[in-house]
């Protein structure tokens, strides 16, 4: 089953592969409904239903459909809408380690990384994302150029933005540690 997802998504010619290999009927449904599932998922991501579109790509990949990058990397996505970004991190690494030159699994991997204040693995992602984008530029598309012009900016000013990111951070442990040590006084007056 594996191998027949596998080279779905690994060969040029699924045609070749599959009449190289035998299948049983199982196999063959379970890897069709797998993909089916990834096919779902992606119709619900676009719908904005994003809760839906994790359970059918967890379908998906419970049925043998491992070797697909985009599903990593769309679920990923999903994961990092809900606030998930190590789930979101997993996903991109995996992806990344499927197909390593889709800039945009990079750069949403840099936002999961800020997130979770892996402040060095977002500016390297970031600079990755930035790096990729100009290998894989279509000269004439202006999006592409817009994108990359905007991570650039974003990296230019990341060590900054760090800085403040991190003295938030301080202030708001300070903070935590007050509010604390206020209700602490309080219980001792209400003694």
């Amino acid at each position: 089953m594996f191998n027949f997802l596998k080279g779905i998504f690994k060969r040029n010619t699924n045609e070749d592969f599959i009449n190289e290999v035998q299948f049983t009927d199982a196999e063959r449904e379970q890897g069709i409904a797998a993909f089916k599932a990834f096919v779902e998922g992606l119709e619900l991501q676009s719908a904005n239903n994003l809760r839906d579109a994790i359970e059918r790509y967890d379908f998906a990949v419970e049925n043998g459909l491992i070797y697909n990058s985009k599903l990593y990397k769309y679920r990923g996505l999903c994961y990092q809408y809900f606030a998930q970004h190590i789930l979101a991190i997993e996903d991109f690494d995996f992806s990344i380690s499927l197909e390593g030159n889709d800039q945009t699994v990079y750069y949403s991997r840099s936002k999961s990384k800020w997130y979770t204040h892996d402040f060095d693995g977002y500016k390297a992602d970031l600079n990755t994302a930035i790096q990729l984008s100009k290998l894989n530029q279509d000269d004439k598309d202006e999006n592409v150029r817009m994108e990359q012009n905007e991570w650039q900016v974003e990296l230019k000013y990341a060590d900054e933005t760090i800085s403040l990111e991190k003295q938030r951070l301080q202030l708001e442990n300070k903070w935590d540690e007050y509010i604390k040590q206020a209700k602490e006084k309080s219980k001792e007056k209400d003694i």
